[in-house]
Parts: C-alpha cells; structure tokens; sequence
C-alpha cells in the first residue's frame, strides 16, 4: 500500500473516531451479549460526539450507536447527506441537543420514513436557558410563550473605563442579529413516535423543552446530567431488561461528571481575571456555571464574519479592558483572532466545542477537563 492511500486510510479513521466508530449500524450483530437479556441492542443515532459519547457511557453493550457529524463540521451549518438519513431509518432512538441547533434535522426525520423513531432532546427540561439571538432570530417572543425564562451569562462586574466599549460592542452584535431575518429556529421536541403501538411502548410524559435560546449546554457539566437523564429515561422504556444496568451505568458517569465539575471549580478558584472574548457564542453555559465572564464574541452569528466598525469596536473593547485571552473552534476557522492578536496583543486559544481530541475521538469528562485547564493557565 503506498503512502498516499495509508494517509487517506488514516484520515478517514480519525473523522469516525470524532463519533467514536463505525458511520452506519453493524446489522450483522444487533444482539444484545449474553447475559444482557434478549432481543436486540438498541440504535441510537447522535448528532454530536459528545451526545454519542454519553450514549455509549449510560447504554453499554446494550445500544448500537451512529453519530452524523464526525466532529470537523459546525452543528449549525450541517449539510445532510443520504447516509444520515438512512441512519435515521435504521435507528430507534435519535438523541439531539434541540433548541434549533440541528434545525436541518426536521426534514430528515421525516424523510426517513421510520415512525418508530423516538427523537430525545438533550435540552429537555432545562428551563433557565440563555438568550441568543445570533442563535435565534426573535427567540425571546416565543420563549415567553413556552414559559421559558431566558438568563443573562454575564457575571457581574465592576464598572470602569471599558463600559463605554463594551456597551457599544455588544449593542452593535445584538443589532446585527435582530437584522437577520424574521424566521425563528424552533427544535420539536418529539418528532415520532408520539402514540404507542403494538411493538412500541407509549412515550413517556415530556418534560418543558425550550424551543429558543443559545444551544451549547453540554458545555455545563450539571446539564449534561439532565441531557442523559433523559436519553436513559428512554432507554429504559425502550428495553425495560436493561434497567438495571443503564441505571447503574448512569449514577457512575454521574459522579464523574461530579469530579470533573469539583475539578474545573478548582481550576478557576483565586483567578483574578475572568474575562475573556470567544469567537463564537459557543461557552455561555461553562461560563455561567464556573464564574468567567464573557464580555463580547467575534462572530454572535454563526458564519457571518463581523463588519470592520464591529471589529474596530473589539479593539478598542480588549485594549480598554486589557482582555487577555480570545478563543476561537477549528470548526469555524477564520483568520480575525489572530489579526485582533496582532493588533492588541490577546493570547488566542482554540479550544473546540464538540470536545473532540487531539486522537480524533471525543471523550466528554478528559476533553472538556482539558479545555478548561488550558483556559485558566491562559488567563493566570
């Protein structure tokens, strides 16, 4: 095999590994191992490799598991391609965050044409979600509508000599992202299956889904214990043998997420500087949980590259502030970070949303422990 073909090779190994295996399901062997109960694992299909990742966690040799982006493409902008539908024809359960990130989903689903397909929101049940209008044009109205309370990220601070351009960087984002457009992302929490049939159990009662507001909340640690709650809540209508075990897998992987959280709070503790400007609304939630403060983003629009009043506004935002640290996501690359690190001297770390490794593969407690390590030496 000559060297180019072994590249290739290696290549395509590490974009499955963002998912964790195998793109499709193994319909050679679905059954459940000895000792597991009868019948066959159940296929979940993600979205996200950090939803894949909890789904094996919680499920183990019980679920199938299929994840659609292998880890280098931005959620926001996903084109389909007709694997994944047929992925979604195969699966029994689909496991998404919501809150319109995967808009492009709803077509696929139907497309798909399996009624059996059970669709679990990760966002299910969080009900303090943040407001995002670059995320979601008019998200507030129907926010209020669902009864969904929106909280600000924001960590208070004291005022001094960088309010001025502050309130004019944010005030100039939020205008832009009022004009873009006047049609609204709206995640439908359950898609299928939504009567029980002979061969498939009557849902569960849902809890409130969000149907608006910025969608990174695997990013908190305690909202990734509500996300696999409600992945294991279905697991177990699904294949009632297996509750025990998805039971006793789910209470380990939560006190590791109880770890991680302890870890990343110590991380943080006797940090003077919490400050710090993202690229991409993407850390709002790890913000808010561990006490940063981010003050502006370059891009609250994904895949709109700011004007050059906006990024004049940024200069003068980190030079009156002495922000230290910007970060941007190899899922969006763009050349602005480090023309604002040349021109006011900002550190400029890209830390990577979808957690996915320097191997390839996404292992949500090692990645996100990793990110927030680098980000507090960063800001030291």
């Amino acid at each position: 095999m000559d060297m180019r073909r072994i590249s290739l090779l290696m290549v395509g190994v590490l974009l499955l590994a963002g998912c964790g295996a195998e793109p499709g399901f193994n319909h050679k062997d679905t059954k459940t191992p000895r000792g597991a109960g009868q019948g066959e694992r159940v296929r979940v299909v993600t979205t996200i490799g950090v939803l894949a990742d909890w789904a094996r966690q919680v499920g183990g040799d019980r679920v199938e598991v299929a994840c659609l982006l292998s880890g280098s493409e931005s959620p926001h902008t996903y084109e389909l391609k007709p694997a994944d539908v047929k992925l979604m024809a195969d699966a029994r359960v689909l496991f998404r965050v919501g809150l319109g990130l995967e808009e492009w989903l709803d077509a696929a689903i139907e497309n798909s044409g399996n009624k059996r397909l059970v669709v679990v929101d990760a966002i299910a049940g969080i009900t303090d979600v943040i407001a995002d209008e670059g995320h979601q044009p008019n998200s507030e109205a129907r926010a209020s509508e669902a009864g969904i309370h929106h909280k600000d990220t924001k960590t208070p601070r004291v005022s001094g000599e960088g309010d001025e351009a502050r309130a004019e960087a944010r005030s100039e984002t939020a205008e832009r992202s009022r004009d873009q457009g006047t049609e609204g992302s709206s995640g439908r929490p359950q898609a299928m299956a939504e009567a029980g049939t002979a061969e498939s159990p009557a849902p569960s009662p849902r809890p409130l889904t969000p149907t608006s507001g910025n969608p990174h909340v695997w990013l908190d640690p305690e909202y990734a214990k509500v996300g696999i709650g409600n992945l294991v809540k279905e697991l177990v209508r699904l294949d009632p043998p297996g509750e025990s075990l998805y039971r006793r897998r789910e209470a380990a992987y939560l006190a590791r997420l109880d770890s991680l959280s302890a870890a990343i709070a110590a991380e943080f503790a006797g940090l003077k500087e919490r400050r710090l400007i993202t690229y991409h609304d993407a850390w709002p939630y790890f913000a808010r949980r561990f006490g940063l403060d981010i003050v502006a983003s370059v891009e609250p629009i994904p895949g709109q590259e700011p004007s050059a009043k906006e990024l004049a506004r940024l200069v003068d935002l980190i030079r009156a502030e002495h922000i230290k640290v910007i970060t941007t996501e190899p899922q969006l690359p763009s050349a602005l970070p480090e023309m604002l690190a040349k021109e006011t001297g900002v550190k400029v770390l890209v830390l990577n949303p979808l957690l996915v490794g320097p191997d390839g593969a996404v292992d949500y407690v090692r990645e996100l422990g990793a990110s927030a390590g680098v980000l507090a030496g960063a800001l030291k």
